[in-house]
């Protein structure tokens, strides 16, 4: 149920714009994913154990928020160029 939950919103960030994830993996209790690309952004390979999941769940919504921001910031700045 965790790890569903988990790989459904690590999916609904891979499908927004300009986001690709490299690998996605369950290792017996362990939780792996690499490389998101985000634009210039990259985020660190990062490898969580079973009692990680918290903290996977953290970094997504943080990465949530940032990607956000991102784009918002993205699109002021095509406004004032035009």
């Amino acid at each position: 149920m965790v790890k569903r939950g988990l790989v459904c919103r690590l999916i609904k960030l891979i499908k927004m714009k300009n986001i690709r994830l490299i690998k996605v993996g369950f290792k017996k209790r362990s939780l792996m994913f690499d490389i998101i690309d985000l634009g210039n952004f990259s985020l660190m390979v990062f490898q969580f154990w079973f009692f990680g999941f918290g903290i996977a769940y953290q970094l997504i919504d943080s990465l949530e928020k940032d990607i956000a921001e991102f784009e918002k910031v993205k699109k002021e700045w095509n406004t004032n160029k035009s």
